[in-house]
């Protein structure tokens, strides 16, 4: 015990030590405004594979504490394939708040000098001018943004928006054995093998773990690789036959994604007597 307060009383006269009186030295301390980035709910989510121009993305910037301090500006910023050192301007000088911005695919393409390509990813931010004129970047080449423990912050900050450009699906490179990576509905433990078949160029099938088991029918568009399964039956638990369609809430991970060789889809559950079981995820990964 003795110890314990002997190091309480070292440290005390350390902290009331350090004054920048005593050391000129010693930066000044400076309130940073900490920006909120987040997606609209009228953006496009994806790039897509099919018209990459016609993107038309909406993030919303805002003060994350609307009654601290206020920044100098924010300057909107974007990122492409996690390259901190070319970071290119949106928006400059935003001063009022929230604010609405644009991005379009061919902005992004011009803003890069090159077309969208398949798997580009765009990270969106806010460079941050302090009161004091002070620089604070959306993305440094070294540390974190804003300050160690900004991200962790309680309230949940979002500090900046990803828009990829998706891979192109093909159904033929979804026929085959997939690995479980998740089955809510465990029917397939996690690692599993199943096979998915092609039916069209937008559809590919699989079949569930049930007595007298049908095909489900996954249809994918093309334009967005969202999944979509329309009712059906597809096999029977103990004698009582079950049909599955895609959540009556659609999710961000109904999709497919081609560069990593995945397929997710929520599927509500029905049974011919119990009704429905709700909503259960399963999402699969090609084997190479």
């Amino acid at each position: 015990m003795k110890k314990i307060i002997a190091l309480v009383f070292v440290t005390a006269l350390l902290v009331t030590g350090c004054r920048k009186s005593d050391n000129p030295q010693l930066p000044d301390m400076e309130r940073v405004p900490i920006p909120s980035v987040v997606r609209d709910a009228a953006s496009d989510k994806f790039i897509s594979p099919v018209d990459p121009n016609s993107f038309n993305g909406k993030v919303i910037v805002d003060l994350f504490y609307k009654n601290d301090v206020k920044p100098r500006k924010f300057d909107v910023v974007v990122i492409k394939n996690d390259n901190k050192a070319n970071t290119m301007v949106l928006q400059a000088d935003v001063t009022t708040f929230p604010v609405t911005v644009n991005i379009t695919g061919a902005q992004l393409a011009t803003l890069f000098g090159a077309p969208i390509q398949e798997g580009d990813r765009f990270d969106i931010g806010v460079d941050v001018t302090s009161q004091s004129g002070k620089k604070y970047p959306a993305f440094p080449e070294v540390g974190t943004p804003y300050g160690a423990g900004v991200n962790g912050s309680a309230g949940g900050i979002s500090l900046a928006v990803r828009f990829v450009m998706l891979c192109r699906f093909n159904a033929d490179a979804y026929s085959g054995d997939f690995k479980v990576i998740t089955d809510q509905w465990v029917d397939y433990p996690v690692g599993a093998i199943i096979t998915l078949a092609r039916v069209d160029d937008n559809t590919v099938s699989f079949e569930y773990a049930a007595d007298d088991a049908q095909p489900i029918l996954v249809h994918v568009n093309p334009a967005t690789n969202e999944t979509s399964v329309a009712l059906q039956e597809y096999g029977s638990y103990g004698g009582e036959m079950f049909s599955c369609k895609s959540a009556a809430t659609p999710r961000d991970d109904d999709n497919v994604s081609p560069c990593e060789g995945t397929l997710t889809i929520n599927l509500e559950h029905i049974g011919e007597a119990s009704g429905s079981f709700g909503s259960f995820r399963l999402k699969l990964q090609k084997v190479q």
